[in-house]
């Protein structure tokens, strides 16, 4: 399965994403933005492309997260649908490679998996999560039509989180 864009591809993840996971995963701004997912290893990195993935398409199917890479297979982020037991729908997530941060892909990819998620998936509605200090994702988020609906608390440590919802248009 593959959702193709203009200058890449949407494709499922497998453990030979390994190193990738672990360069993302890592940065100073998913750690700070998303959270630290302790991947302090490629085995680390391959014990979270089993749960956070392979087990996703196992449980939801397509509607699941993918890995965003260019043409020529170069892997550079992630986006896709994430459940959460606090949510009813699912949840827009995406991280990218920091060094292509300003370059568009984020925003390629997040578009093409709002759509195949509407069209595909026939999904009622989508919901993204994001600190409220995240002013990037919020801007790109603004940019899909995403609108904020208001603050949510979703993990242990009570701090409310921005909650945004994106309803599809009618043609």
């Amino acid at each position: 399965m593959e959702i193709k864009t203009l200058r890449g591809a949407l494709r499922k993840a497998t453990l030979a994403d390994a190193e990738f996971i672990f360069q993302l995963l890592n940065q100073d701004g998913f750690k700070r933005f998303i959270g630290d997912r302790n991947i302090h290893s490629i085995s680390d990195a391959k014990r979270y492309i089993e749960s956070a993935f392979l087990n996703s398409y196992g449980v939801h199917g397509l509607c699941s997260p993918y890995i965003f890479a260019l043409h020529d297979g170069t892997a550079l982020g992630i986006s896709g649908f994430y459940h959460r037991r606090a949510l009813q729908l699912p949840d827009l997530g995406f991280a990218f490679l920091e060094q292509v941060a300003g370059q568009g892909y984020a925003f390629e990819a997040c578009q093409a998996i709002c759509q195949f998620g509407f069209e595909k998936l026939q999904l009622p509605r989508l919901n993204a999560i994001l600190m409220n200090t995240n002013h990037r994702s919020r801007k790109l988020l603004s940019r899909l039509a995403f609108q904020d609906v208001g603050q949510i608390i979703i993990n242990e440590d009570k701090r409310p989180i921005a909650l945004m919802e994106l309803v599809p248009t009618t043609s």
